[in-house]
């Protein structure tokens, strides 16, 4: 019976991983046809959400960060908040770095890095609010 319970576990972490990559997908063309390119040519995407993890997350950065012009700019809020940032390869003169900083500076604190076209930080608690102020913040520092 051990067995059984562990094959139905399994499954049911397949389909839940199946389920998300498919959530991820839909929200992902959602978020791209509803945010418009600015005059600069870039569409910016801020999102604050508790409905995905840092993987999840990750996932849905890389799907957005595949169309050109696109810059990613995600939130996670609550104890130990996660700010995720991303774009698009053809974008190369925007480092988001800086932008990271000044989010993080709206939050009070936190740590975070990475390299200039993909960055994460966070690990402090944050609501939703704070986190869109943070995002706005990264957003006014490109």
């Amino acid at each position: 019976s051990v067995a059984r319970l562990q094959e139905n576990l399994s499954e049911a972490q397949r389909s839940r991983k199946a389920a998300i990559s498919k959530l991820i997908d839909a929200h992902a063309a959602e978020l791209l046809t509803v945010t418009p390119y600015s005059d600069d040519g870039r569409r910016v995407i801020e999102l604050v959400s508790e409905l995905y993890d840092l993987n999840d997350l990750r996932a849905l950065a890389k799907k957005l960060v595949s169309e050109a012009g696109v810059v990613a700019l995600l939130a996670i809020p609550g104890e130990k908040a996660q700010l995720m940032f991303a774009r698009n390869a053809d974008l190369s003169a925007l480092n988001l770095n800086p932008p990271l900083k000044a989010a993080l500076a709206v939050l009070g604190q936190g740590r975070g890095g990475g390299t200039p076209d993909f960055v994460q930080g966070g690990g402090i608690p944050a609501t939703t609010a704070q986190c869109e102020a943070a995002l706005s913040a990264a957003k006014t520092a490109f």
